[in-house]
């Protein structure tokens, strides 16, 4: 609740300060406004790179999810330049406090990404080879191991609760569904040189 009023207070400040701002000389890019000529939050550009050199500079303070000092070390390091870069160091920051320099390393070419499948390849390509999200743990049990999505998601949710016996329950069918996804690959000789 306290970011939504946050949210809307902000509204309110910019329409009050827009015509500041404008005779100030400072260059912005106009906000998309609704019928009230207020911003339209529901259309504000995701990619301003202006807000996003706010996020790489670690200016944060405030921001929900973003204000602390770890993750605002995480930011600096990671220079987001897309939305994405934003959902992922939400979610690795919540992971590992924002500890693991994989990410980084990786979109910043300091570090190669590994090519271990193609149908890895694929799902984890935005987030340079990591297993970021559930939904990519849950799409690489799919296609990869022939395990049905209800399934899959299952199998997600008893691994973030380390329930063992369900765990070793679906392992059989994930290997046989990898196995014979590597079969098909092998008989039309599609195997990569690399492991």
């Amino acid at each position: 609740m306290r970011t939504l009023t946050t949210l809307t207070r902000s509204i309110e400040l910019e329409e009050q300060t827009r015509d500041c701002v404008q005779r100030s000389g400072r260059r912005i890019n106009p906000p998309a406004l609704d019928e009230h000529g207020r911003i339209d939050i529901e259309k504000i550009d995701l990619s301003d790179k202006t807000v996003l050199a706010l996020f790489c500079r670690g200016e944060t303070r405030g921001i929900f999810q973003f204000e602390s000092g770890g993750m605002q070390d995480l930011l600096m390091k990671m220079q987001p330049d897309r939305l994405e870069d934003l959902i992922a160091a939400n979610a690795l920051y919540r992971r590992t406090d924002g500890a693991d320099p994989t990410y980084c390393n990786r979109k910043h070419r300091r570090e190669p990404v590994p090519q271990v499948h193609p149908i890895m390849d694929t799902i984890l390509e935005e987030t340079y080879g990591i297993m970021v999200y559930q939904e990519q743990v849950m799409q690489i049990f799919n296609q990869l191991g022939g395990i049905e999505l209800s399934n899959a998601y299952k199998l997600i949710k008893a691994i973030s609760k380390k329930t063992s016996d369900v765990i070793a329950k679906f392992q059989p069918e994930f290997m046989k569904g990898a196995t014979s996804k590597a079969s098909a690959r092998k008989s039309v000789g599609d195997f990569r040189s690399d492991p």
